[in-house]
């Protein structure tokens, strides 16, 4: 950590999964509260023993709840109702106790099905009295993230960026349009389809969330900077590769500099 602020690095803490594995599934048991591997008291005494460990360096400067909150209501017994009562019982115990281990970190908080569904919020009968007392004594310490991919279910990703741009406002628009602060914390694609010539749409999928992120003025980041892990568990080689990654297997060239050079400039606000 001393060496990422000496370079002056900011770091936000994702809690991931509790298991570790590569992430994410409806079936990994990491996803929803009370799931296999999702306790939520060994989660919360979690997120407090990393913020108070970390409080002290002046380079971390949030942590995140738990990346991309999941349930498949279709192969499972809980509604939507239900998730949004767990959603709404839960999440303001995690942005509590982090706030308690370090008072100066921003709070990431995630909405419902993989970071891309905040509609929930629009009505009020959803809200709890917990949600709505930590949100209005943490105004300025909350921020919503939301992950922006073409499989996300917002569209088709098309040239004129209509029915995904549409999609993408129907469903985590409510962020935007009640002036809260706001990161896409996830945008990415798989670069060796543009290194193959199956250009048109990866173009279009750019061209769309950057068109998204100037509008709103909404912060970002892309998954992923490395191009390769000491192993993941879906692949047998070491290191293993990431096809999204924006560096090489070995970290020393850029993956794709094509890409990188034709769509840096569509994130400019």
């Amino acid at each position: 950590m001393e060496e990422a602020s000496r370079r002056s690095i900011f770091v936000e803490f994702d809690n991931t999964v509790s298991r570790s594995s590569w992430c994410c599934s409806f079936v990994d048991g990491n996803g929803w509260f009370g799931d296999e591997y999702f306790d939520v008291s060994s989660w919360l005494s979690s997120l407090g023993r990393m913020a108070t460990t970390f409080r002290g360096h002046d380079n971390v400067v949030a942590y995140s709840l738990r990346n991309e909150f999941r349930y498949d209501t279709g192969s499972r017994e809980k509604t939507r109702g239900d998730l949004i009562e767990d959603w709404m019982k839960y999440v303001p115990m995690g942005v509590r106790a982090l706030n308690d281990a370090d008072p100066s970190a921003l709070i990431f908080v995630g909405g419902l099905s993989y970071e891309n569904d905040w509609t929930f919020l629009s009505d009020p009968g959803n809200l709890s009295p917990e949600w709505i007392s930590v949100d209005e004594d943490l105004v300025d310490k909350i921020v919503f993230e939301s992950h922006i991919y073409d499989w996300s279910g917002f569209g088709e990703v098309t040239a004129d960026c209509g029915a995904f741009l549409d999609g993408v406002d129907r469903n985590i628009g409510w962020v935007n349009d009640n002036g809260r602060a706001h990161v896409i914390t996830e945008i990415g694609n798989d670069l060796d389809s543009y290194r193959a010539g199956n250009d048109d749409k990866l173009n279009w999928y750019f061209d769309c969330v950057g068109k998204w992120i100037v509008e709103h003025k909404a912060g970002f980041a892309y998954w992923v900077l490395g191009g390769s892990y000491y192993s993941r568990d879906d692949f047998q080689q070491s290191p293993s590769y990431d096809w999204f990654g924006l560096l090489t297997i070995d970290w020393k060239e850029w993956h794709n500099a094509d890409i990188l050079a034709e769509t840096r400039n569509k994130f400019v606000f």
